[in-house]
This record gives structure tokens, sequence and C-alpha cells, in this order.
């Protein structure tokens, strides 16, 4: 199609608008808007870059959260929230960077369309065709050329090496840090966490229920190693008639005896059970939230434990297992959310937590669109439940003083005795 046949195009297009309107007059262009909707696409193709570095989790990760979030609640319906915020991630990006193809002449310098220039031929039809005419000939190329980009931008995805933290806290919806009362343990005081001031409590019944050991279990570890504060730690939970069973339908993620070593080195009673990796962002934003998530970390680990992400202090470790996360669960964060993530206080070596994170097929845990709406308020009203289905298995040690305390009495020094013997 020379320039010429581009003039007859637009000169039978004006022709059509003087006696059927518009809209005709705008079909009318159709073979001249497909070819060089085509030519541009092709020609001036400039890769969308965004800033492919690992703060951008930072950004994608609460994008993907509150999708998952929105989508549960809307029963499942459209593509899975990883592909719509990586669509609206990449769709800002190309908005930003090159708003209009057509006009862009980074993009679409030397375009040739029939073996012309594009720029000689546009000029061409804009010469015959009415302003409001040309304006939405220019229009709906441009949009069909930043759809074709987005849509070969959103199948390459984010490059492998795309990696940023990731934590999960049972038991929470993920909605607010400052709404994480029933998921941390209460002591007597609010920098110590030894045993004999460890006090009933939901966040305790819901540490126990996560990792799966009984309140028997726990005291009979304490009374065995240390049997006068273990005393004092049984008589308080009798008294307050707490007892946790054991599900005996899954594994334990620590032993009892593990679990003090987490609980006592944790130090602070802020801190919140929490399970860490560094995800590949892409393989993220692919996953089904209806199915549990697999945080394979290297060499077989899993990192787990108590984390305060306000103050900066807890007790993690790595220990053989994989943390799996039960189906549509949101109780997520990322580096930014906190004043401390997980990498700053520990001064972790990142490449020992790189993770694919990976759906598990579990189908008698996936839940189809007429329950959504059941589901998702389920798990607002019993998020420890849920947590039953994680699949993770042992973690330990590793602790980290607070670097910003914030509690009441910050001048008080932390009780000085030995802790539980290894």
């Amino acid at each position: 199609m020379t320039t010429a046949t581009a003039i007859d195009i637009a000169r039978n297009a004006s022709a059509i608008l003087q006696k059927e309107g518009f809209d005709m007059a705008f079909d009318a262009l159709s073979p001249l808007i497909d070819g060089i909707s085509d030519a541009v696409a092709t020609q001036g193709y400039t890769h969308i870059d965004p800033s492919w570095d690992d703060d951008v989790g930072n950004v994608l990760i609460p994008m993907w959260r509150a999708e998952t979030k929105r989508w549960i609640d809307d029963g499942f319906a459209g593509p899975l929230p990883g592909e719509t915020v990586l669509r609206d991630y990449l769709g800002a990006t190309l908005q930003d960077e090159y708003p209009q193809p057509l006009n862009d002449r980074v993009s679409c310098e030397n375009i040739t369309y029939e073996g012309e220039s594009l720029d000689v031929v546009i000029e061409a039809v804009q010469d015959v065709l009415s302003a409001d005419l040309f304006d939405e000939f220019t229009n709906t190329i441009n949009d069909r050329v930043c759809e074709t980009w987005l849509n070969e931008a959103v199948a390459r995805g984010i490059p492998s090496h795309v990696r940023s933290e990731f934590w999960w806290v049972p038991g929470w919806n993920g909605e607010s840090l400052d709404d994480t009362e029933h998921v941390h343990i209460k002591g007597r005081t609010w920098n110590s966490t030894y045993l004999d001031g460890v006090l009933p409590s939901e966040g305790l019944r819901n540490m126990l229920e996560w990792v799966n050991v009984s309140s028997d279990e726990i005291i009979g570890a304490a009374m065995a190693y240390n049997p006068k504060d273990g005393e004092v730690f049984k008589d308080t939970l009798n008294e307050a008639d707490f007892h946790v069973e054991k599900d005996p339908s899954r594994p334990s993620l620590v032993d009892p005896r593990g679990l003090i070593d987490i609980i006592e080195n944790a130090g602070y009673t802020h801190c919140l059970p929490t399970a860490h990796a560094h995800v590949e962002v892409g393989a993220l934003l692919k996953l089904d939230p209806r199915l549990p998530i697999a945080l394979p970390l290297p060499k077989g680990m899993a990192h787990i434990g108590l984390h305060d992400t306000i103050n900066g202090a807890g007790y993690m470790d790595t220990y053989p297992g994989t943390v799996v996360i039960p189906p549509l669960s949101l109780g997520f964060g990322w580096a930014s959310r906190g004043s401390y993530g997980i990498d700053k206080p520990y001064g972790l070596h990142r490449p020992a937590f790189y993770c694919r994170p990976e759906n598990i097929q579990a189908p008698q845990l996936t839940a189809g669109p007429d329950d959504a709406r059941g589901v998702s308020e389920s798990i607002k009203e019993s998020a420890a439940e849920s947590d039953r289905l994680a699949g993770l298995m042992k973690a330990g040690a590793g602790s980290v003083a607070p670097q910003a305390p914030t509690a009441p009495a910050a001048n008080q020094e932390p009780v000085k005795r030995p802790r539980f013997g290894r």
C-alpha cells in the first residue's frame, strides 16, 4: 500500500463522512489502521523496561496481596491475581514511557510502511481527514500498538533474577501490623519471653497450633530441662485451663524442645510466628492462591521462627523442611512492610534463602467459585484453623535484639539469667 493508496482510502472515508456519518467513515479506514498498527508494533517496538531490581517486590507483592483479597472476595472472577497485577504494573510503565507510540519518535524512528516513510504517509492522511476523524484514527492505532506491546511484555513476564524478601505470618489476615495481637504471645513483661513469664493467650495457642505441638508436650519439655521454671509455666497454663491438642494428621514443625528455644530466645512479646524466603517475584505472581504455596529453599531448608518487624527483634533460623502456606492465605509481608523486614536485623546472606515458590496440587484443599465468599469469611473468623493446613517442617535458632523498642518501660533491663540449655 503506497502513500497514494493511503490517500485514496482517506479521501473515500472523508466522502463517506459527508454522506453516511462518522462511524461509517471510520470503518472505511480499517485497512489503513490495521496496516499501520502492525508496522508500528513490529518495527517501532522498544522493550517495556521497568526497573527490574529486588526493590520492585516492595511494589508488586503488596499489589498481589491486595488483588488476591479482592479476587477471593469477588468469587475468583477473572484471571489469577498475579496476571492482573503484572498487566497493571507493566501497563502503567508503558503509559509513562510511550503514551502515544505513533507520535513518539524514539519508538517509531525509521519505521516504513509499504516501503515508504511512515511519517510521510501519516502527514498525507492528516491533510485529507477532518480533525476529529484523524484524532480517532491516530488514537486507535496508538491503543492497538500499546495493547500489542503490553501483551508481549506480560507474556515475557518478570526476569527470574528479580527476587524479593517475602514473609508470611500464619493466623494473620495481613490487613495491618497493628492488628496482630492475636498472633503473638503475651508475657508478664514486654521484654522477656522466658517460659516462667509467658502467659496463656490466643497468641500462644496460635503458635502451638501452627507448629503442631500440644500444651502437654511443651510443658513436659520445660519440666525436663528446667524443672523450676517448667513448674511455674505448667501452673500458669493449668490455672487458666489452657489446653492445646496436637493434630495427628500432620507433622510438627519443630519438636517441643525446639519450640522452647524459639520462644525464649525471641525475647520480646511482640514477635510474630514467621516464615521467610527470598522469592522470585515473577514465579510468585503466577501462583493460584486457591492451592497451597510451597517455599522451597536451597538444600531443602525452611526458615521460620518468631520475629517483630516493627522493632527489629526476633529469633529465626533454618531447619530441614519446606514451608507450605495454606490456600487463600493473606498474611504476607515484604521488605518495606514495618520498620524492619527480615534481612535487615539479621544480616542474612540472601542467596541462602532464594526460592521459586510453587503451587502444590491438593484437590481436597481447592475451593470453587461458588464457595469463595464463604471461604473468605471463614478465614477471617478463624484464621488459626485455616493454618492447620500448613505443611511447614522444622525451624530453630538465631536471635536478634530490637533496634528501636517501642513498648513501655523501654529503659527497663531484661531479666538476666541463663536460658534453657541445648
